[in-house]
């Protein structure tokens, strides 16, 4: 975490964060502020990435009307 500033470390927190709270997305698994840091971080750095790793797309193509 020495490679990243505070912005970014809070950001992928915050990330971490819509993700868990969202219904269009499948994550629900909650960490340690420890465990995310060691285990999450990377995985949420990226909104667009993390956004697109974890949207649960099978329940937005069940919203689609015809």
């Amino acid at each position: 975490l020495k490679d990243y500033s505070q912005d970014e470390i809070m950001r992928a927190m915050s990330n971490y964060s819509k993700i868990l709270r969202s219904d269009r997305h499948y994550f629900s698994y909650r960490w340690s502020i420890t465990e995310f840091l060691i285990r999450g971080f990377e995985k949420f750095r990226l909104w667009d990435i993390a956004d697109n790793n974890y949207r649960n797309h099978e329940a937005e193509k069940s919203e689609i009307k015809f």
